[in-house]
């Protein structure tokens, strides 16, 4: 992978929601045709399966540090949260719960500085809700 540009992706996985097997081999595709340095993960499963962001760096190929936590359990067994994926390591690592939201589950919001041939890269990665409602803490604008 050679790049004079510091290459940066976001997904939302979606889970291993739906015809999982299907939707991961696109996933994988495009994640190799794009061939980004970083990647910002939402809706990441970790169960019996094994850990979503792990699953997915180890089948795109290469060196991949993985970062990820979870945000909520979203059934027995089964928590969803955020992560990161980098072909560069990490020299520091956390995460942080979100309020939650009145009508969904909880939040988080993922952190990691990474150490690039650009230099020390700060990156962020969460899932917001996205209700009007609660963004405006119930009230809704006047028309006009």
């Amino acid at each position: 992978m050679t790049s004079d540009v510091l290459k940066v992706l976001t997904l939302n996985t979606w889970g291993r929601t739906g015809p999982w097997a299907q939707r991961k081999a696109i996933i994988l595709d495009g994640i190799r045709a794009l061939e980004p340095h970083l990647i910002g993960l939402n809706e990441v499963w970790d169960d019996a399966d094994g850990d979503l962001a792990d699953e997915l760096a180890d089948e795109i190929g290469g060196e991949w540090h993985v970062h990820d936590a979870p945000a909520y359990e979203l059934a027995e067994g089964r928590t969803c949260g955020n992560g990161i994926l980098s072909r560069f390591p990490f020299t520091d690592t956390a995460a942080w719960p979100l309020p939650e939201p009145r009508h969904d589950s909880g939040r988080n919001l993922v952190h990691a500085i990474i150490r690039t041939p650009w230099g020390r890269v700060p990156v962020f990665v969460t899932h917001l809700y996205e209700l009007v409602d609660d963004l405006l803490g119930g009230e809704q604008p006047a028309a006009g």
